[in-house]
């Protein structure tokens, strides 16, 4: 088996209604950024961040009954297939599929990191992942012995990296340059240099992850805690504290 080897692009497989559901992952990033929910509660900073975790906790709930009628029903998984076959990969017929692992990696964020740490990592995920596939798909030669590309992977970093700067891009713009989030006293340099070795140490944890216990662990897991645990090691390389990387409930509850 070879590392790495030369071949044509696919030209197909690139299942875009998926990847365009796979956008609605950014929504959680949205809400936290917004304080969506803040209206419940003016007083609460982070209701919004309590809600969400109620809503995550119910939707997670809600995808494991689901998945236990799909494995063991027939009429539900036939209902279940002609509504959302479309959506998921052909090996997700037959595992549990990645809305399940992506909603559990929404539950640890929430829990234990604070809001940017949350964004920038769901973000790596949402957005860099269908780039890295579209990029691979389409156009990517060197393919290493999983069957992902170097195109793919180089796709992913970029993206990755890109939408760090976007987000602090904006921060800036609506803070007045004040950015009030990990990283917030640091250099330009050092902002960048560690979005970038998060990036990459992300895009290696998605072209290296794997799928276990039956579909519950996948990259959808694997590569947000991959970004925080950069985020975090990458931090503190650059003197920084770990407060700006895990949210402290005993100061807000």
């Amino acid at each position: 088996m070879k590392f790495l080897q030369i071949t044509e692009p696919k030209k197909h497989g690139f299942n875009l209604k998926r990847k365009l559901y796979h956008l609605l992952g950014l929504s959680v990033p949205i809400m936290i950024y917004t304080n969506m929910f803040q209206f419940l509660n003016p007083e609460d900073e982070f209701i919004t961040r309590k809600v969400l975790i109620f809503l995550v906790i119910a939707a997670i709930i809600i995808l494991v009954v689901m998945e236990v009628l799909r494995f063991h029903n027939q009429r539900f998984a036939t209902f279940f297939e002609s509504m959302f076959g479309s959506l998921m990969k052909e090996a997700e017929l037959k595992r549990i599929h990645g809305s399940v692992s992506y909603i559990i990696s929404n539950l640890i964020l929430l829990l234990f990191f604070t809001d940017e740490v949350i964004i920038l990592s769901l973000c790596f995920l949402v957005l860099a992942d269908p780039i890295a596939a579209l990029v691979g798909i389409y156009f990517g030669r060197l393919r290493f012995w999983n069957g992902k590309t170097v195109e793919g992977l180089l796709a992913f970093i970029a993206a990755s990296f890109l939408s760090g700067i976007i987000f602090y891009s904006i921060q800036d713009l609506f803070n007045q340059g004040e950015l009030p989030f990990v990283l917030s006293q640091g250099s330009l340099a050092i902002v960048l240099t560690i979005l970038l070795g998060t990036s990459i140490i992300s895009a290696m944890a998605e072209f290296l992850s794997i799928i276990v216990l039956n579909g519950l662990v996948d990259d959808n897991i694997i590569v947000p805690i991959a970004s925080v645990t950069a985020l975090y090691c990458l931090s503190m390389l650059f003197g920084f504290q770990s407060s700006l990387i895990f949210f402290d409930w005993a100061n807000y509850i």
